[in-house]
């Protein structure tokens, strides 16, 4: 597949806010039951900037109890500012910013974390991928999967990430 040029560009993003905590009684050696569930993920868009930027705010945040063994709890914000080709309906281009622009963010996001937590004392943390684009209502319920839950892929030691039991989602 040749690749084409995106309705939408990232102009810049940055770290709005960010906080990481270790868990000191993180056991390496035994199973993690934190789940995806237990990652809270809100996407938005504030009205346009003053230079007719969209603006999206995405906010991932893990907050567990030391009881599900996880190694890290964290919070981080990014903001990105997307240009989107003229002639687009405003109902278009909020879509694709919504969902382009916070598949952006979030990827940077992922990488962000995965940088901090390879500073910490337990493997870097890797965030499943994830989508936002919609998923119909009948589809959604009907597509469910099990839970993936957190672990250390055998192929990727040194690399804590989430698994659906298909492969690691690296």
């Amino acid at each position: 597949m040749k690749p084409h040029a995106s309705p939408i560009s990232c102009k810049t993003y940055f770290v709005n806010d960010f906080s990481l905590s270790t868990n000191p009684v993180y056991d390496a050696e035994q199973p993690s039951d934190v789940s995806l569930d237990d990652l809270e993920v809100e996407s938005e868009i504030l009205a346009p900037s003053p230079e007719g930027d969209w603006i999206v705010v995405l906010a991932v945040e893990q907050h567990v109890p030391t009881s599900k063994n996880a190694p890290y709890n964290f919070s981080i914000q990014v903001w990105g500012y997307f240009e989107v080709v003229p002639g687009l309906s405003k109902e278009r281009a909020e879509q694709l910013v919504l969902t382009n622009g916070s598949s952006i963010l979030f990827a940077a996001t992922r990488e962000i974390l995965r940088d901090m937590t390879s500073k910490g004392p337990y493997p870097p943390l890797l965030l499943p991928t994830l989508s936002f684009f919609p998923l119909p209502k009948k589809e959604s319920a009907a597509t469910a999967e099990p839970k993936p839950s957190l672990t250390t892929p055998e192929s990727n030691p040194g690399t804590i990430s989430v698994e659906d039991g298909k492969g690691s989602s690296n």
